[in-house]
């Protein structure tokens, strides 16, 4: 019996021990990514794996040196709330150390079960619109709040008598446009005139269209995936609706130039990445390594992915280098210069901002 009781205090000493070594040795994560890989935007999904794939295949030699190890498994929310909670589910059976999930409803449909977990979690989500100190959620993506006050200054410039929002039906595009953009412009005596939000997988705009050409807004701010923007942009051109910087775009307009004559998107205004139009070897050399490596030109969201990974390794090589720092501290402390711009988080858990406002014209984008 003694002997017995002796095995059991040894076989929990030893479990207990392990714990410990695993929890603070920091040479292993686990990164859960639940991501469209299928269905309307399935684009988002490709354009984050393509970006993580280029670092990680960067960065092997390093790892491997070092006797990292770095892992991220995929699961596909197929572009719905629905498959997204089965993706989080099979993620949990598995196991994960940090949560990754892509775009707004279905990062939303999950968070709460995220949260259960204690597990950090980044969003490739524009919601919730402002990210609070300690929960948790963490945004190496472009700030959807930073954008609406980047909108809200150009109409104060431009002084329109009358503007028209048309955008998706989402709570980040509610809140952008009814809560800061709509009351903010109203105050500079600009009257919003048609104010509408479309479903999500909504794929005929001819309604739209049609009160807009009736209306005659000054200005039209649009919010919307690839396609959608693509298709009421091609109608706003065909209408003569389109004139010289009086249409503002979201940052998903930097998808909208591959797919559209740059003529049709001539003399749009959008806000994107300083390192789109920065002209510097560094990045003009990731630029020509990822089209040889994929075969197209990089988009926002790759680079930003790409930098994502490169996050990743370093919060897990700090956490080596100080054995009892949390891959909370551990990020918080990262500082390196990304392709995107700076890489380090403000006290809330986002990406430190690098973003300007700039009107497309001749292909080109001209910084205002």
């Amino acid at each position: 019996m003694k002997l017995f009781k002796s095995f059991v205090c040894l076989f929990f000493m030893a479990a207990i021990i392990s714990g410990c070594h695993t929890k603070n040795d920091g040479q292993s994560i686990k990164v859960a990514c639940n991501f469209p890989m299928s269905g309307d935007i399935s684009f988002y999904g490709q354009y984050l794996r393509d970006g993580i794939s280029m670092a990680m295949d960067e960065l092997k030699d390093s790892i491997d040196s070092q006797k990292l190890k770095i892992e991220y498994i995929y699961e596909d929310n197929r572009s719905t709330t629905k498959d997204a909670v089965t993706a989080f589910n099979k993620h949990k059976i598995n196991g994960f150390d940090v949560y990754a999930s892509c775009c707004t409803a279905q990062s939303m449909a999950i968070q709460k079960l995220v949260e259960q977990t204690n597990k950090p979690h980044f969003i490739w989500s524009f919601y919730p619109l402002s990210l609070q100190p300690d929960d948790n959620i963490f945004r190496v993506w472009i700030d959807m709040a930073y954008e609406g006050d980047c909108f809200i200054k150009y109409v104060e410039q431009k002084q329109p008598k009358t503007i028209a929002f048309v955008y998706q039906n989402l709570s980040s595009t509610n809140e952008q446009f009814n809560v800061r953009i709509g009351p903010a412009v109203e105050k500079f005596g600009t009257k919003v005139i048609y104010n509408d939000s479309y479903d999500t997988e909504k794929k005929d705009f001819k309604d739209i269209i049609a009160k807009l050409v009736t209306l005659k807004p000054d200005m039209i701010i649009l919010y919307g995936f690839q396609n959608q923007l693509a298709e009421i942009i091609k109608s706003l051109n065909a209408y003569g609706l389109k004139k010289d910087g009086n249409i503002l775009c979201s940052f998903d307009f930097l998808d909208v130039q591959n797919i559209l004559d740059a003529r049709l998107l001539d003399g749009i205004v959008t806000n994107i990445p300083r390192f789109i139009i920065d002209d510097n070897a560094r990045i003009a050399e990731w630029r020509e390594a990822f089209e040889a490596r994929y075969h197209r030109k990089p988009l926002f969201t790759d680079a930003y992915a790409y930098d994502f990974a490169y996050i990743m390794y370093d919060a897990v090589k700090g956490m080596k280098n100080s054995p009892s720092e949390s891959f909370n501290e551990a990020l918080m402390n990262v500082n390196r210069k990304g392709i995107s711009g700076p890489l380090s988080f403000d006290a809330t858990g986002q990406i430190k901002n690098n973003v300007v406002t700039c009107i497309y014209k001749e292909g080109e984008f001209v910084e205002l």
